[in-house]
């Protein structure tokens, strides 16, 4: 009962987070999304008992995403290059 409870909770997420990720218009909250999106499919493998599937959807695909995540965020918003696109060079 509590495994269907909770894979019924990450199939919902992964769904709703899914369709705000693509409806964004603001590049930074689309990437949380994806996070979003890929954690739950994380723990949608983990409840499949899939350790190895869960274990490399955490560290290839939300490390990597939250990086983007970072560099995306300081491009868009301007964070630290005073105005211009070369870092303040």
């Amino acid at each position: 009962m509590l495994n269907a409870v909770m894979f019924l909770f990450f199939t919902a997420l992964a769904i709703t987070s899914a369709i705000l990720m693509v409806t964004r218009r603001n590049i930074v909250h689309g990437a949380v999304f994806l996070i979003t999106t890929l954690l739950a499919t994380a723990g949608i493998f983990l409840q499949l008992q899939a350790e190895f599937l869960f274990v490399v959807q955490i560290i290839l695909y939300v490390g990597a995403d939250a990086r983007y995540c970072g560099v995306a965020g300081r491009r868009w918003h301007g964070a630290g290059n005073n105005g211009n696109s070369h870092g303040g060079r």
